[in-house]
């Protein structure tokens, strides 16, 4: 009778289950001859009462059950005032519904991976059984708002969610007020119109900026290399886009030279340092020189100093420069493609190193580098810069001009200017249609976030001014995995970034950083984990091997025998074990059962719950 009347939670909502069947037929036969013969006597009546109130029933759960097949295939839906609500009420960030997961729950899963799952969803792509193991599964899952500094990242494979939970978590960033950053290089055109809604709902449509490289004409400009202090953290940020193997790599150290004399060269010049004008002033190498006696002229002038003006009036005297052996071998040295330009580099170089070693100016390294590109012989300056030129012109299209290197500062945004307006930016890379040119973007606009929480952590005067959250997205975060990314997840923290990321498989991120090691430090730096389903099982293993572990029980049982060879006797023994081993508290091979919209997170908090997403429903 225990097992008529027990009913398995675990099983998959179905009313084939033995247990579920058994009761409901023990339970509405008995009902029904109580029933009947309740008529016969009010002594009949009593006792049938009391036996249907003492009589264990299958009905609370049938019900349950019942209402859970009901919703399963619905949808959740959640409208911005709800957002707002709660974070009102509790300042905590909606995940879903879902419960906590225990131990028990792990109990219960593993007899239910070894019964197996029968029954899956035609349309969410998995099955509900996982879900249900809790029947309280309704609650409100809320995250605390400051553990998002501690960074999150979402797998998933294609279709599971990953751009539905940014739909959610996006929102809610623009309902607190932060200023919100998406980078998305697969141009998700439901997730750009949720953002352009719920800001219009929240009054911030007047602060949306948008960067689509699929519709330019009608996009904002934003200058990619809108954050720097030295000129050769532009160069490094250039630099990074080219391959790390091949010619390439020999040409790499002198490609960042060559760029970082550029754009010292277009600072003393006073001009925009802009994709555009660095690809104009690489090719003007033989103009450096002229640019470097202005810079040099300007200094003398600011200084006025009696001393500077007698060496550099004994400089010019001394023996007919011409005639100087120290000249001669300075102009007739290989690395010297401008002869004519040799006595004129010969003379600032010196009159910089006076200034530099009496103490009157600071030696500035990017002024260093710009004269020695000046000398470099012409040829061998148009090898090194050959294998980086392919990617600058990538970003200086005829399309792409006015909204990358646009010297109208009334039109071009920074995220300088974006965070100083509590603004919020998207950007569709549109990298199905053009990888090369989406992924050379995403790393810039990552590597320009890097410093300018770099100059927010450094400068807390400048913080100071920037009292809101700044919230970075980046959707197919494998399209922009590299250092930067490293640098942001690893260094942001204390200039009140929050970065989520997401990604389909660790080997995509493995592929883009080019070492496994990298790819772990990308996902080591996130102390919020989120699973939607997983169907690559290294990927699901990594996300597991970072859960709290519980046991669980081991049985195994072992039969010997031997045989008398006096006697027919056989002895034999049976040896029977439990052993308790410890596992993750939520097994990877149950990730690729998931429907739809179902996750399981691990959050900073140590918490480990079990979800199910709604969709942002805006009116």
């Amino acid at each position: 009778m225990k097992k008529i009347f027990s009913i398995n939670p675990i099983s998959d909502i179905s009313f084939k289950s033995p247990s579920i069947l058994g009761s409901v037929i023990a339970v509405v036969g008995l009902h029904g001859y109580f029933i009947f013969t309740a008529f016969g006597s009010l002594y009949n009546l009593i006792i049938c009462a009391i036996a249907l109130f003492l009589l264990p029933s299958p009905y609370p759960v049938l019900i349950k059950k019942l209402r859970l097949i009901l919703k399963n295939n619905e949808i959740e839906r959640v409208g911005v005032s709800k957002l707002l609500n709660v974070y009102k009420k509790n300042e905590k960030l909606y995940l879903g519904t879902g419960f906590k997961w225990q131990p028990r729950h792990l109990r219960l899963l593993q007899e239910q991976l070894d019964a197996g799952f029968d029954q899956l969803s035609s349309k969410r792509h998995g099955s509900f059984a996982i879900h249900n193991l809790d029947l309280n599964n309704g609650k409100d899952l809320l995250m605390s708002v400051s553990d998002l500094n501690l960074h999150t990242i979402i797998f998933g494979t294609t279709g599971a969610g990953k751009t539905r939970l940014f739909d959610l978590l996006v929102s809610q960033a623009i309902v607190r007020g932060d200023t919100v950053i998406v980078i998305d290089p697969k141009s998700d055109a439901d997730l750009q119109k949720k953002i352009a809604l719920t800001a219009a709902h929240c009054s911030r449509d007047l602060n949306l900026h948008v960067l689509d490289l699929a519709k330019t004409q009608h996009s904002s400009a934003l200058n990619p290399l809108g954050t720097f202090l030295r000129s050769s953290e532009v160069a490094s940020r250039i630099t990074s886009l080219m391959p790390d193997t091949g010619n390439s790599q020999s040409f790499k150290a002198h490609a960042h030279s060559a760029i970082t004399a550029a754009v010292t060269a277009l600072r003393i010049k006073g001009e925009f340092i802009t994709l555009k004008n660095i690809l104009n002033e690489l090719d003007h190498q033989d103009l450096y020189p002229l640019i470097l006696e202005k810079f040099i002229k300007e200094i003398r002038e600011n200084l006025n100093d009696a001393s500077v003006n007698e060496f550099c009036k004994q400089l010019e005297a001394s023996e007919k420069l011409l005639n100087n052996s120290e000249l001669k071998a300075f102009v007739s040295n290989k690395t010297n493609s401008r002869k004519d330009g040799g006595s004129l580099l010969f003379k600032l170089e010196k009159i910089y190193g006076y200034l530099c070693n009496n103490g009157l100016i600071n030696t500035d390294g990017d002024i260093l580098t710009l004269m020695s590109v000046a000398k470099m012989d012409q040829g061998y300056y148009q090898k090194v810069t050959a294998s980086v030129m392919p990617c600058i012109r990538t970003l200086c299209g005829a399309d792409l001009n006015s909204l990358l290197s646009s010297e109208d500062l009334s039109k071009q945004h920074t995220f300088e200017k974006i965070a100083a307006n509590n603004g919020i930016f998207y950007a569709s890379l549109n990298c199905l249609s053009d990888p090369v040119l989406g992924g050379y973007l995403s790393k810039l606009l990552l590597a320009d976030l890097c410093a300018f929480a770099g100059k927010l952590y450094t400068q807390s005067q400048y913080r100071s001014e920037i009292a809101q959250k700044i919230s970075v997205f980046i959707d197919e975060s494998s399209e922009a995995a590299g250092e930067s990314m490293v640098q942001l997840l690893n260094k942001s923290r204390g200039a009140d970034f929050a970065v989520t990321i997401a990604t389909q498989t660790f080997a995509d991120l493995v592929k883009r950083t080019g070492s496994e090691a990298a790819a772990r430090q990308i996902i080591g730096n996130c102390n919020n984990k989120i699973s939607l389903r997983l169907k690559d099982m290294q990927t699901a293993k990594l996300f597991t091997e970072s859960l709290p572990v519980t046991v669980e029980p081991i049985r195994s049982s072992s039969i010997s025998f031997s045989e008398s060879p006096s006697d027919l006797d056989v002895n034999y023994g049976v040896n029977r074990s439990i052993t308790m081993q410890k596992c993750p508290l939520f097994p990877a091979e149950a990730l690729q059962y998931f429907p739809d919209l179902e996750f399981v997170a691990a959050l900073a908090d140590g918490n480990l719950v079990k979800g199910r997403l709604p969709l942002v429903d805006i009116h």
